[in-house]
């Protein structure tokens, strides 16, 4: 049993590429998210991220940038030298929960049809395509 067996996300992460930046010992990176959502995201990295680690992160949404805190959940590394982190958002701040609500606003429908297999119905029948 892994550490993160039995854990839910409270809500999904469809796959959005998002520029992203974070600070980590005393250098700033620049990124891009794999997928996010209100709870977190997952992001690709030059190097490993030590799970557990509680970091800044900015992130460019919309023609607008956020600040946001997250921890690292877990931290992989990839081919390449590459790592992919999970992180969890710590306490949103309402500002970067609205400008985040608004930017999946129009994604999260379609993820969750995608997820359920579900298609959106016919205009003009109101039966499924």
């Amino acid at each position: 049993m892994t550490a993160l067996s039995g854990l839910r996300r409270s809500h999904p992460r469809p796959e959005l590429q998002r520029i992203v930046s974070y600070f980590h010992r005393g250098k700033r990176f620049l990124t891009v998210t794999l997928n996010l959502g209100l709870g977190g995201m997952k992001i690709r990295t030059p190097y490993h991220i030590p799970e557990c680690r509680n970091l800044g992160f900015r992130l460019v949404l919309a023609g607008q940038s956020i600040r946001l805190r997250g921890k690292v959940v877990y931290s992989r590394l990839l081919s390449d030298h590459e790592t992919v982190s999970g992180v969890q958002f710590l306490g949103l701040s309402r500002k970067a929960e609205a400008a985040l609500r608004r930017e999946l606003s129009g994604l999260v429908g379609s993820f969750r049809m995608a997820e359920t297999g579900h298609t959106r119905p016919d205009e003009r029948t109101g039966n499924d395509r």
